[in-house]
């Protein structure tokens, strides 16, 4: 029996690994619904075919997981239920945002500024994650998600390019993000010990 980590910290990953490859596809779906064209299939796919993966590795992590105690000491379980509100009152903040965004956006006519914003908020939610578990790489995809997001407003705003080619933009950009996060969580859970 592994004993230095909670089962639920290893579920959590493999969780993750479903999150963003579900957020993946959904991201990099935009190319292909503003050009719909070969190069845009094929974008695609690769990022279809890297959520595929991610999703056998969740599997696999899943599995792992059976191996690891369903809690540690007290101060550790009281931890994790703190870790576990703080996550739920992110993701309802970030949730109740896009909602909002996007309804004064829509109905204000100006839709055009709805997935950017979108991607803006996405980006900025990694801020507190990265505090919450003291994850680095947060930092990194909060400051590169924001910067699409950004760009694609600053584009909107110029009309320098089409809206089209600037939600494309944006989900390519944010789907790297999540794709960078999938990996970085592959990796992680590669390091974790196998079970006896």
């Amino acid at each position: 029996m592994v004993k230095a980590i909670p089962r639920k910290a290893v579920t959590s990953v493999a969780i993750g690994m479903i999150l963003m490859a579900v957020f993946t596809i959904w991201w990099s779906s935009l190319i292909v619904y503003v050009f719909p064209s070969m190069l845009g299939f094929v974008v695609l796919g690769g990022f279809v075919l890297i959520s595929l993966a991610l999703g056998i590795e969740s599997i696999r992590v899943f599995r792992l997981a059976r191996a690891f105690p369903k809690s540690t000491s007290p101060a550790d379980q009281a931890e994790g239920k703190r870790i576990g509100r703080a996550y739920g009152l992110i993701f309802g903040i970030e949730g109740a945002a896009i909602g909002i965004a996007s309804g004064v956006l829509g109905a204000s006519g100006h839709e055009s500024f709805i997935i950017p914003v979108i991607a803006l908020i996405v980006g900025l939610h990694f801020y507190p994650m990265a505090k919450l578990f003291h994850r680095t790489i947060d930092y990194y995809l909060a400051t590169w998600v924001c910067a699409i997001a950004l760009s694609g407003i600053f584009c909107v705003f110029t009309s320098v390019v089409s809206v089209p080619q600037i939600w494309a933009g944006v989900g390519f950009g944010v789907a790297c993000a999540t794709t960078a996060y999938g990996v970085y969580m592959v990796r992680y859970a590669r390091r974790l010990p196998e079970p006896a």
